[in-house]
């Protein structure tokens, strides 16, 4: 995805979580991802986003493809360091006011994430 120096913020997230979702749309447990997607926000509001982010790097499956498309983001949007391999290892060395700052930034790529996937993914069981 080229960035544009016409496009907000919010169209970049848009169309990043756009491709993120249709990548999703060959595989069979795209349901779960939709209906992973729906509750990601709400988690992260809930729990807090470090705590999330552990819960989806432990779960894996979609829950850790879903915590692999927030790092994709936070490295295309220049505020994953360059030498940081992990985003939850990233959180929590950031000071408090950086940390409410990401945490944000991660509910604004969910909620596209979760509206794209609502849009485009058939399904919507848990399996």
């Amino acid at each position: 995805m080229q960035k544009s120096p016409y496009r907000t913020r919010s169209q970049e997230m848009a169309a990043f979580a756009s491709e993120k979702v249709k990548a999703q749309t060959p595989s069979p447990k795209q349901g779960q991802y939709k209906s992973y997607a729906a509750k990601l926000p709400a988690m992260i509001v809930h729990n807090g986003l470090a705590a999330t982010l552990a819960f989806m790097k432990d779960k894996g499956d979609q829950w850790g493809q879903l915590y692999k498309d927030l790092q994709d983001w936070f490295r295309q949007a220049g505020l994953l360091p360059p030498g940081q391999a992990d985003l939850l290892e990233a959180i929590l060395q950031r000071p408090a006011v950086e940390y409410r700052r990401w945490t944000r930034e991660a509910l604004a790529v969910a909620e596209w994430i979760k509206r794209f996937a609502s849009a485009e993914l058939q399904g919507s069981a848990e399996k």
